[in-house]
């Protein structure tokens, strides 16, 4: 049987607070950074980064409602109902988007770098490439921690008694 953590315990972070509502809003803000890179690059960029337009987009659509409800919260002053729901479905969300979006940079990354070794041709030097590819690690960093808090949060708050 389980026993609940005091949400005075340092690891109890429930959503609806100013720290989510930044990292919502730092991810958010990479997000859209990385669709302004893409959409002011002309002819520079090649399939290596194909899929991180719809990945950008797909955090774009992840973290606004979130940050919106986390502001939400925050103006009326009170926390999120159907609290441990709620941060156990964001916990398997924001792993899943970061699984993504690592995914996507590292493919990235990958592909370059082979297509150089083996193909013998340019490595992607420009600066809309190096700035896309640490774009998306960083998206991939913010969302970590993000899902990494949402899983201590709910790790704490049911863990097991002593035997």
């Amino acid at each position: 049987m389980a026993h609940k953590v005091p949400s005075s315990s340092p690891f109890w972070r429930p959503a609806g607070t100013v720290g989510c509502l930044c990292l919502r809003t730092l991810q958010l803000v990479l997000a859209v950074a990385t669709l302004a890179v893409m959409a002011s690059s002309t002819g520079e960029l090649s399939f290596h980064l194909r899929y991180l337009a719809p990945v950008a987009l797909w955090q774009c659509a992840w973290s606004l409602p979130l940050g919106l409800l986390d502001a939400q919260a925050l103006i009326a002053s009170r926390g999120w109902q159907y609290q441990h729901a709620r941060t156990i479905l964001l916990t398997i969300g924001d792993g899943v988007t970061t699984l993504v979006v690592f995914t996507v940079a590292s493919g990235s990354l990958g592909t370059a770098s082979a297509a150089s070794a083996f193909q013998h041709a340019e490595w992607p030097h420009g600066a809309p490439f190096k700035t896309l590819v640490a774009l998306g690690f960083a998206s991939s960093a913010a969302l970590f921690t993000s899902a990494f808090l949402n899983y201590a949060s709910v790790v704490c708050h049911y863990r097991l008694p002593p035997a």
